[in-house]
């Protein structure tokens, strides 16, 4: 079995070096993309294609973790005219997703998908997933203070996700064996503040981890690896019961349409 690493150019060497350091004999094959180009996402179909051909392997992905993220301070829109933070926290996972589906679906075992979402999901009070909205055009409006609104854009981000991953499992977890899991792994001191200053970031960590919000890096990579690789029944009998699982704070009527819509985006 191949591990595929998929990241940003500027992590892909430095990540697979660091996995065959800690495990000498992993079968491993590293591509880059960025999520905020659709025409990247493309350019790594391709080469995946191309790959898998060459390797002689069965066509087909057990698992797909979407892990991107980012949280930026100013809005600016990518080549495909989309907020680019929207684009890389769920447009991208969204079409990276649907490209892999043919591969997931062909899996000869249960295959999974685990989106990484945040329970800053319920700070979104005002549920609009209209194209305009799903674009990030509102985002680029700023707020009454005057500068973008970088949380709210975020908190929006991983709401739509959560609602694509519940929307997606639906769809798939009974006709084609394909369970789809959303994985929060909590509040974790990683890069996602590196757009920020340096002082304004350490001291949100800071507070943070006086409040007791801020979770240890085993504790967040856990619940992702829970969500992972647990078996299925122990999630679609007892949701509530696993840290990973995030939940929408209420049942919306339009929440599958954020699905639909994100297809025509």
């Amino acid at each position: 079995m191949f591990a595929i690493i998929v990241t940003a150019a500027l992590y892909v060497n430095q990540t697979a070096k660091e996995i065959r350091r800690q495990q000498p004999d992993a079968c491993l094959e590293a591509f880059q993309v960025d999520m905020s180009s659709y025409r990247s996402i493309k350019k790594f179909e391709a080469s995946l294609n191309q790959w898998i051909r060459d390797s002689k392997l069965e066509p087909s992905i057990q698992l797909l973790i979407n892990n991107a993220g980012m949280l930026a301070k100013s809005h600016r829109v990518t080549e495909d005219g989309i907020d680019e933070v929207m684009q890389t926290n769920y447009i991208g996972p969204f079409i990276l997703t649907s490209i892999l589906l043919p591969l997931l679906k062909n899996s000869p075992v249960p295959s999974r998908v685990v989106n990484l979402t945040s329970f800053t999901h319920r700070c979104v009070s005002e549920i609009d997933v209209s194209k305009e909205a799903l674009r990030g055009v509102k985002f680029g409006q700023p707020s009454v203070r005057g500068s973008y609104p970088l949380a709210s854009t975020y908190e929006y981000t991983k709401f739509c996700l959560l609602v694509f991953s519940y929307e997606l499992h639906r769809q798939l977890h009974i006709s084609s064996g394909i369970s789809v899991m959303a994985a929060d792994p909590g509040v974790v001191e990683t890069r996602i503040m590196r757009e920020l200053p340096p002082c304004l970031s350490r001291f949100a960590f800071f507070i943070l981890r006086t409040l007791n919000l801020l979770q240890q890096t085993n504790t967040g990579i856990g619940a992702i690896l829970d969500a992972a690789l647990a078996p299925p029944v122990t999630f679609l009998s007892k949701p509530s019961q696993a840290s990973a699982i995030s939940q929408p704070k209420k049942k919306k009527k339009n929440d599958a349409s954020a699905f639909s819509t994100s297809s025509e985006v």
